[in-house]
């Protein structure tokens, strides 16, 4: 158990949250200069891991869903992009079930509708 003093030190340490806005259309290069610039400690960490060696395009583009954000400022970037993934599965859980027909006359894939969209 937690005697108040235990209570008042969790209190004091714990992370700071700070209040972000990524507007829609920001590249993982865009989101990663508006961390730095709001000096979060994970802002390189977050670069490195959106443009790994070898991948021409950042694999998280598409993924990390515009937004405001309360983020942990002195997070790592494996907890910057689990805010942006649980934004993400909450916009894709809320799409209709049943999906726009393509050209080829067949329902569109989530990823497809991603893309579009």
């Amino acid at each position: 158990k937690a005697g108040p003093r235990e209570l008042a030190q969790i209190f004091r340490d714990a992370p700071d949250l700070v209040k972000v806005t990524f507007p829609e259309g920001f590249t993982a290069r865009q989101i990663a200069r508006r961390l730095e610039a709001n000096n979060f400690a994970a802002a390189d960490e977050l670069l490195q891991k959106a443009y790994p060696p070898g991948k021409p395009v950042s694999p998280l583009e598409g993924r990390l869903f515009p937004d405001t954000y309360w983020m942990p400022i002195k997070g790592d970037a494996r907890a910057i992009v689990g805010k942006f993934h649980e934004r993400f599965a909450q916009v894709m859980a809320e799409l209709p079930k049943k999906l726009p027909i393509g050209a080829d006359g067949k329902p569109l894939t989530r990823d497809q509708v991603l893309i579009l969209a």
